[in-house]
């Protein structure tokens, strides 16, 4: 059975301004613009899917997605989020551009451009106990470790120096 309303009608109101308004079908599709005006919550049983005719999760986008305040164009890349404001990984309250809390994985490089990598710990580690080789510097003309004061170590059974090396304090040093 179908049943038509509107016909040429550009306006189709449904319920009233207090109440609830309900859709039941096996399927029910709207296709247009759905505006919803709301003070009071509103949701959605099932999946939604933007782009997409059968979402599979709660909700499914098929293209790129904006959240926050919009770019002033199209996303250049398909399947692509673009986020203004902080995002947060395990944390309701972020307060940078990417707050994670947890560890994390990354199957390739990871570039610092222009900044640094710090820690408010007493003891950071770089690298775990499985690098058996840590190239530092590669064009790099300078390497400094350490600050000011206090003590500077390099461990290993065998530790090798090239090129020339200064000593410049005011304690002793060891060669």
């Amino acid at each position: 059975t179908t049943i038509n309303f509107g016909g040429a009608a550009t306006t189709l109101t449904v319920g009233g301004t207090t109440g609830n308004a309900t859709f039941r079908n096996a399927n029910n599709y709207l296709f247009g613009i759905l505006g919803v005006n709301s003070t009071s919550n509103s949701y959605v049983m099932g999946n939604v899917g933007v782009g997409s005719s059968s979402p599979v999760n709660k909700l499914d986008v098929s293209g790129s997605a904006a959240i926050g305040s919009l770019p002033a164009a199209a996303l250049v890349q398909s399947n692509m989020l673009y986020v203004s404001g902080n995002v947060g990984i395990g944390i309701t309250g972020p307060t940078t551009a990417l707050d994670v809390v947890g560890a994390g994985t990354f199957s390739t490089n990871v570039a610092v451009n222009g900044g640094s990598l710090t820690t408010t710990n007493a003891t950071g580690n770089l690298f775990n106990a499985t690098a058996t080789t840590i190239n530092l510097g590669a064009a790099a003309t300078a390497l400094n470790l350490g600050a000011a004061t206090g003590a500077t170590t390099i461990s290993n059974a065998t530790t090798a120096l090239m090129g020339v090396l200064h000593s410049n304090g005011t304690g002793s040093s060891y060669f």
